[in-house]
């Protein structure tokens, strides 16, 4: 028989073998999808071996960066950014910094006390966000991700601060979307 071609259909109903209980609860509780015959029928066939088919389209973009950081005026580190889902922050030494979202950063005097956040050396800020998107391709939030400026001092010459951000990518999500409805 070699040679022949496989008749698809027939492998797929030989594979396709229903719902059966796989525990002593599931044998219990029945057949989770009894209620939703269709998505019982969708979940029970197997899926296509992947020939021809279009990939997920990642959403998402990480982009890492490095910026020297000043002791004598605040930098802005990242722009403010609507569309961030993620941000890491890292202090790569070897003083400590002071960061803030959304107004310059101050170090701390004997007078008066930082406005910010203090990471030391090699200690980490993380930000993790994510969402989905309705149904004309625009992010919608789910976790907290700050979307404003981040403004950082040091107090000590040559630190460092290694950035982290994730971004949303509107337009290679809206591609995605037009090319999936056929316009």
């Amino acid at each position: 028989m070699a040679g022949t071609p496989r008749n698809v259909t027939a492998l797929r109903a030989l594979t396709d073998r229903g719902w059966r209980p796989q525990t002593g609860i599931e044998a219990a509780q029945g057949n989770p999808y009894y209620s939703q015959r269709a998505l019982g029928r969708a979940l029970r066939t197997p899926a296509d071996p992947g020939i021809n088919l279009q990939g997920w389209i990642n959403p998402y973009s990480l982009t890492f960066y490095q910026i020297a950081v000043l002791t004598a005026q605040p930098v802005q580190a990242f722009p403010p950014n609507l569309r961030r889902v993620y941000l890491l922050l890292q202090n790569q030494g070897p003083g400590n910094l002071y960061i803030n979202f959304g107004q310059d950063a101050v170090a701390p005097t004997l007078l008066q006390n930082a406005n910010c956040l203090q990471l030391i050396t090699s200690q980490f800020y993380e930000q993790i966000g994510g969402g989905s998107v309705d149904s004309n391709g625009f992010p919608i939030a789910s976790d907290f991700v700050s979307p404003d400026y981040g403004s950082v001092i040091t107090d000590t010459a040559g630190t460092t601060l290694l950035i982290g951000e994730g971004v949303f990518m509107i337009d290679r999500w809206a591609i995605a979307l037009a090319t999936l409805r056929g316009q």
